[in-house]
């Protein structure tokens, strides 16, 4: 028999249409895993917990690994799409100040040839916000603005392709990474051959921001590993009287009976009605 117990204890499903209460109960996650076996010699229980122990600490920690890249790639997915939306604003944003800028020279050329006396009468302005407030301006300090908001886009926009770059390719290492997790969970595949193939995957890396995105998610794993690690080093393992293992058994006997007796009420006016019916 092996019993299972979560430490804080998950509290139990009620039925409610709040939301904000669904979703509070279902986030609740326990820190600790307690593991009780009962077997006939401390030799079985040592069998028992090598098995057991193995599973939860190399091959469970996989799905955990498997929702993180789901995660991942849900993320990424969603600031690559935002670049994408971004980008025909920016680029008509762009052409409207370009064309500003244009009609702005054209003005400010007749008035460019004026003499120096004219400059002297002319009243300067300061504003503590220029770029909403430069209408104001003379002709020549809104060419100066316009021309600097220009600058501004176009080094947004080379920066927003970089950007959108590097989060294209690392979704793809990311699904990548996602597909040999899932393709793996059927065999008896560990998180130290899943590691073994994150090395793998280093030296093909050439681009160095990928390079490290890899050497970061490695060290992701890796604690993620180790929050499934053992608390003690061996079990602990003391003697049972038999008659808590004979009451076990005979509860676990008698919950099998009312589970088939209850399964048999459930069915039978499901039959009755099947047989009168024409």
């Amino acid at each position: 028999m092996i019993r299972l117990t979560a430490s804080p204890p998950y509290p139990r499903r009620l039925q409610t249409t709040d939301p904000a209460t669904s979703e509070k109960i279902g986030a609740v996650q326990a820190q600790l895993l307690s593991i009780q076996i009962t077997g006939r010699s401390p030799r079985d229980v040592e069998t028992i917990a090598a098995v057991i122990t193995d599973n939860f600490e190399h091959v469970l920690p996989l799905y955990a690994i498997r929702n993180d890249l789901k995660d991942l790639v849900r993320r990424y997915k969603i600031m690559a799409a935002d670049i994408e939306d971004n980008r025909f604003t920016l680029d008509m944003e762009l052409q409207r100040e370009q064309a500003r800028l244009e009609k702005l020279k054209a003005l400010d050329a007749p008035a460019s040839g004026a003499g120096q006396a004219a400059e002297q009468d002319k009243l300067v302005l300061q504003f503590m916000d220029v770029k909403n407030m430069r209408e104001f301006l003379p002709l020549s300090y809104q060419v100066h603005a316009v021309a600097s908001k220009i600058i501004d886009l176009q080094e947004t926009i080379r920066g927003n392709e970089d950007k959108y770059a590097y989060r294209v390719a690392v979704l793809e290492l990311t699904d990548r990474l996602l597909n040999q997790v899932e393709q793996s969970l059927p065999t008896h595949y560990t998180t130290q051959q899943f590691l073994s193939f994150l090395g793998e995957q280093l030296p093909a890396c050439k681009d160095k921001a990928q390079s490290d995105y890899l050497k970061s998610y490695v060290r992701r794993t890796e604690n993620l590993i180790f929050a499934s690690t053992r608390a003690g080093i061996s079990p602990v393992i003391y003697p049972v009287p038999k008659h808590f293992a004979g009451i076990g058994v005979v509860v676990f006997i008698a919950s099998l009976m009312v589970t088939i007796f209850a399964a048999v009420v459930l069915e039978y006016p499901h039959g009755s009605s099947s047989r009168v019916r024409p």
